[in-house]
């Protein structure tokens, strides 16, 4: 059994997660908690696999439990699963060391990063899945292809 802890306050959401991964990956063992500290005391008590954070809850935000898990336990990955789609909370939380924000409408992409992990199959960011329509449709804009800094660029219009 590998362990993966995981810090998420919404029963709601915790169940959510629990299921997508027993329905893919049965040998992953989800230690669930709902607060800073109990994340804390696991963290300092126990060895994980892999360590998931929603992105906030009633007692913190995605920087301090990636911070805390990155400081305990630094080599294992940290992965933020958040129910929006904050560039701002993810560019951050990546720069704070964790490995992935995923959004939990796409379990699919955490499934897909648990499994390679569990294989021991090497994994970083250029190996993962794209986000749908995300490069499609920045090249269907207007704004595709033209030098931001150029006078004649839509980008570069008075408001």
């Amino acid at each position: 059994m590998k362990k993966v802890l995981y810090l998420e306050d919404s029963l709601l959401d915790s169940t959510l997660v629990e299921t997508a991964l027993r329905a893919k990956l049965p040998e992953i063992q989800l230690k669930i908690v709902s607060n800073i500290e109990t994340f804390r005391s696991a963290l300092e008590t126990e060895k994980f696999f892999a360590v998931l954070c929603d992105n906030t809850t009633v007692d913190e935000d995605e920087l301090t439990s990636v911070k805390l898990a990155k400081k305990t336990q630094p080599a294992v990955p940290v992965i933020v699963v958040s129910g929006h789609n904050d560039e701002l909370r993810a560019a951050g939380a990546i720069n704070e060391g964790a490995f992935a924000y995923l959004n939990k409408s796409e379990l699919w992409r955490l499934t897909f990063i648990l499994s390679r992990l569990s294989a021991g199959r090497p994994l970083s960011t250029n190996n993962l899945p794209p986000p749908p329509g995300i490069v499609t449709a920045f090249a269907e804009t207007e704004f595709a292809g033209n030098d931001l800094g150029d006078e004649e660029s839509p980008a570069s219009c008075d408001y």
